[in-house]
């Protein structure tokens, strides 16, 4: 018997209604017509501590700070694919996002063991150098191959420097629709 495919967006935006929510907001709804169940989170909902590097995640079997990344982890195990959706800060990912990444450090090791898993990249960028976000993906890129993730689809949006410019990209919008169908479908061929 088939389980329900579950899609877990991951938003690491400020702004709650900017270029970065539309675009993994359309990768969600185009999973959602496969019959996939979706969930998204705001990062800057959601109380997470910067690590300390203090290494008590592994010797005592639990971070030192009782915040959401618990449950966060958890969202992420239980996923069959991640979208992480950040636009680019200074050549780099949101300090929300590289917070949140930093963070995986706890349970790396429940993060490797919890199978394959796909996982989408959403990255919107203000201007139209095709170079801006190459340290962004290649960093994402590092940490998942770590967990022993691969990185399935990368969207890329440029140019996006308004706030709402992604809701008016039907190029774009169409690519981040098709990329939620089409990896439903990988994930179900497989």
């Amino acid at each position: 018997m088939q389980t329900k495919v579950r899609i877990l967006g991951i938003v690491g935006s400020p702004r709650q209604k900017g270029n970065t929510n539309c675009l993994v907001d359309e990768v969600l709804r185009g999973a959602a017509t496969m019959g996939a169940g979706v969930e998204k989170v705001q990062l800057d909902a959601k109380k997470i501590k910067l690590c300390q590097g203090c290494d008590q995640c592994h010797k005592t079997g639990a971070c030192r700070y009782d915040d959401d990344m618990k449950d966060l982890i958890t969202l992420m195990k239980e996923s069959d694919i991640w979208v992480l959706g950040t636009p680019v800060y200074w050549w780099g990912p949101t300090a929300l996002m590289k917070k949140f990444i930093d963070r995986w450090y706890q349970d790396y090791e429940g993060l490797q063991a919890c199978g394959k898993k796909k996982v989408i990249l959403v990255i919107p960028y203000a201007d139209n150098d095709p170079t801006t976000a190459s340290h962004t993906i290649g960093m994402i890129r590092s940490a998942l191959n770590w967990l022993d993730k691969e990185i399935s689809a990368v969207i890329e949006g440029s140019g996006l420097s308004a706030r709402s410019d992604a809701e008016h990209d039907v190029n774009l919008l169409s690519r981040c629709f098709y990329v939620g169908i089409q990896t439903v479908k990988d994930l179900l061929a497989d």
